[in-house]
């Protein structure tokens, strides 16, 4: 039975559970996307023993004692895509870097690169978040450098790629495909239904943030994606990490149900909407959710 049809079971605060209007947004995704880059700069970062791994951020909220909130996107989105989450919970006093991580295609490679990144940083332990791919990252980052992550937090993702393998017929060919092909692949995954104005205004955008990846960077998302790897038994302790589902996904439940069941003890959260991007189309939710998320880590530690 789905963990999720048993959730009544699990102590999720009720303000874990939200619903967005079907009102059609005010300010479209594009246009406050505009704002923000008026006064958020993009900044990069090389590195690599010939700086050869370009990585690409957006940096906000004021450096303290805290260890900082780092958000890793999935396969068709950068740092762009996280803007409302850097621009909402620095407003809180949180600092928050959204990352958009280079061409890397083997698990190692991204642990080695990541490493460096956060070290250019000065950063020796961060809150971690990651959305569909960048969840599975992030997962393969905690199984091995524990000690540098302070909690994690899992959206819309999945701990094991054999799904996503299973399906992939020519993972060896990818790297060598032209880029209008591999959007393709990735654009036949996202929403092909009617969607609510907040969903389709996230969808608009993303496609774009697709647009704007180069083929290298788009190969190295789905050779990560369809090569088989799972995570093992999680080396961070479960009562720091948070699943966060979104209802009408398309990721299958299952795989949700296989992730939570990875990390017993995890807090589990629900989305009743957002589609497959939460953090654009119900974005006011899942900060309210990361809020709470840290703030409960925290308590945690004392």
């Amino acid at each position: 039975q789905s963990t999720w049809g048993q959730l009544s079971r699990v102590p999720v605060p009720l303000r874990f559970v939200s619903h967005m209007s079907g009102n059609t947004p005010q300010l479209s995704t594009e246009e406050a996307f505009k704002r923000f880059r008026a006064t958020v700069a993009l900044q990069r970062k090389f590195v690599g023993v010939n700086k050869q791994f370009m990585w690409e951020y957006f940096d906000s909220g004021t450096p303290s004692t805290s260890d900082p909130l780092v958000l890793l996107p999935g396969a068709s989105g950068g740092a762009e895509c996280f803007f409302k989450q850097v621009l909402g919970l620095s407003a809180k006093g949180i600092r928050v870097i959204s990352v958009k991580y280079p061409a890397i295609f083997t698990f190692g490679d991204f642990v080695a690169a990541f490493d460096r990144f956060l070290d250019s940083l000065d950063l020796r332990k961060i809150h971690l978040f990651g959305s569909s791919l960048g969840g599975f990252l992030s997962q393969v980052y905690a199984q091995e450098r524990p000690e540098r992550l302070t909690s994690l937090a899992l959206c819309n993702s999945f701990c094991d790629t054999a799904y996503f393998a299973d399906q992939s017929t020519c993972l060896s060919l990818l790297p060598m495909m032209p880029e209008f092909y591999l959007k393709k692949i990735i654009l036949d995954n996202f929403p092909q239904i009617p969607l609510e104005p907040e969903q389709a205004d996230a969808v608009d955008f993303m496609v774009k943030q697709l647009e704007g990846l180069n083929r290298q960077d788009v190969a190295s998302r789905l050779v990560l994606n369809t090569t088989y790897m799972a995570v093992d038994l999680p080396r961070i302790n479960p009562q720091l990490v948070i699943v966060i589902h979104t209802l009408d996904a398309s990721v299958p439940v299952f795989l949700i149900d296989q992730l939570a069941a990875r990390y017993p003890d995890c807090k589990l959260a629900q989305l009743k909407t957002g589609g497959d991007f939460p953090y654009l189309a119900a974005a006011s939710e899942l900060n309210m959710m990361l809020e709470i998320h840290l703030r409960n880590v925290h308590n945690l530690k004392q």
